[in-house]
């Protein structure tokens, strides 16, 4: 049986302590991104893999529920100055084992070991490498054994949820860079986290994208070939900049170096979806559920491509999936009242936006969104009540609270306040404006002379 798919499951932490539960995960996301440079070889994305993390699940029912051919399991220690590192090869069905092996080097070493690894692997299943990705898993760039630890650390928080996982995520990050500035992936993820989280450092969305511009240039010129410097560079092109055709061509870029990466897949999705390529769009994100099925991200994309499409129906469905795999995923909730306004189901949209504000910010903050389903709902006085708790964030600072405004205010059907606050967000580069174009929450404005000549500076092709 050939091998044309795989997981690898996470590697089990044996040191016994769980402080080391970082270098266990990081190893084993490490690896998935060494497989994931090989074409011909579909790797499922960390997100997926993780949730079968200390499972009871057979290899057969893993491999059953990801759709791969086989799996690799195994696990990792690290002592003082030491790593230890077992893997198996399984072939799912029928179940065999096809190889295994044993590491042990020095920690300083640990980053070459990934190489090696993932090489015995392709050697085993035999799967044919371009002279390229044969040359990308040879050319290993050295680095300090101080700063290799300070990213495993960085990538461990960077991938929890909280704010302040967020905000270790970055420290260590910073941490890799200053002991071995010449570490490329540690620019990259922290240039990444300047991205996504503009809104939880004190600075303004212009500085949180010109860092990131910043860190993610200073990645690409220490080393081209990595995915991620290419994936930030795009969401700076398609949120900041407004470079669409930028944005598709780092996108592509960053798929062509890792074409396993769930993220480039789901992050290109959006990118065709804004810019009205609808079944481009939702080509992609399916393409992103395959590498990541049971991920958050992976699974709200499509249903939110299917929203800006106007497929409603799949829209709500694609929701509901998401929410069957965890009750408690916020933008899920957003995603369904978003839908439910535009098929007229609004008693539904106020439940289901309600629930998805208690899961974000709980009493600390409004969503505009809920502003606008107060006011269809003719609930008037709880949509003005968002306006004034709005107008007060956006007096203390908050990034966010102009373009919420602009939703509250389109809901309530006052298009002046609302294009006024629309102009405010364009200055300020608000990252949601990207969608504008397509979202049908915008339908009440988008008739109007301003509205469109707001569109136009946005540079959307035709």
């Amino acid at each position: 049986m050939q091998i044309h798919s795989i997981a690898v499951l996470p590697l089990v932490n044996f040191s016994g302590d769980p402080q080391q539960e970082y270098f266990a995960d990081g190893m084993t996301e490490e690896l998935i991104a060494e497989l994931g440079k090989v074409q011909a070889l579909r790797v499922i994305s960390r997100q997926s893999v993780m949730h079968y993390k200390g499972t009871n699940k057979t290899v057969p029912q893993i491999a059953r529920e990801l759709q791969v051919d086989a799996v690799i399991e195994g696990s990792a220690m690290r002592t003082t100055d030491r790593v230890r590192i077992t893997a198996q090869l399984i072939q799912a069905n029928p179940e065999r084992h096809l190889w295994s092996e044993n590491y042990e080097r020095n920690f300083s070493d640990a980053i070459t070991l990934q190489d090696e690894m993932a090489h015995a692997i392709v050697r085993e299943i035999r799967v044919a490498l371009t002279p390229q990705e044969r040359q990308s898993l040879v050319n290993v760039p050295p680095v300090s054994t101080e700063a290799y630890e300070a990213y495993l650390k960085g990538r461990y928080y960077q991938d929890r949820f909280g704010i302040e996982d967020k905000i270790k995520a970055r420290e260590w990050f910073q941490r890799a860079i200053e002991k071995d500035p010449q570490f490329a992936p540690a620019y990259a993820w922290l240039g990444w986290t300047y991205t996504e989280s503009y809104n939880n450092w004190g600075g303004s969305i212009r500085e949180s994208y010109e860092r990131a511009m910043a860190l993610a240039q200073q990645a690409i010129a220490l080393d081209d070939g990595l995915a991620e410097s290419h994936i930030v560079l795009a969401k700076i092109r398609r949120e900041y900049d407004w470079d669409w055709a930028g944005a598709e061509r780092e996108f592509k870029k960053a798929i062509s170096i890792n074409p396993s990466s769930a993220s480039a897949h789901a992050s290109y999705a959006t990118l065709l979806s804004y810019l009205g390529r609808h079944d481009e769009a939702v080509r992609e994100a399916k393409l992103a559920l395959q590498l990541d099925p049971v991920a958050h991200y992976t699974n709200l994309e499509l249903g939110y491509d299917f929203y800006r499409a106007r497929r409603y129906d799949e829209a709500i469905d694609q929701f509901q999936k998401t929410l069957d795999l965890d009750r408690n995923i916020s933008f899920a909730y957003y995603g369904l009242g978003r839908t439910y306004l535009e098929t007229g189901n609004v008693n539904e949209a106020v439940l289901a936006l309600e629930k998805g504000n208690s899961l974000r910010f709980g009493e600390s903050r409004p969503e505009g969104i809920l502003g606008y389903a107060y006011a269809a709902a003719g609930n008037k006085a709880k949509a003005l009540q968002i306006v004034y708790q709005l107008k007060s964030l956006r007096e203390q600072g908050d990034p966010d609270a102009t373009f919420e405004l602009v939703r509250v205010y389109t809901g309530m059907g006052d298009k002046d306040r609302a294009l006024e606050f629309l102009q405010k967000a364009y200055e300020e580069h608000h990252p949601a404006l990207r969608a504008i174009k397509v979202d049908p929450q915008f339908d009440r404005l988008r008739s109007d002379a301003r509205f469109q000549e707001l569109v136009r500076r946005m540079n959307f092709p035709p």
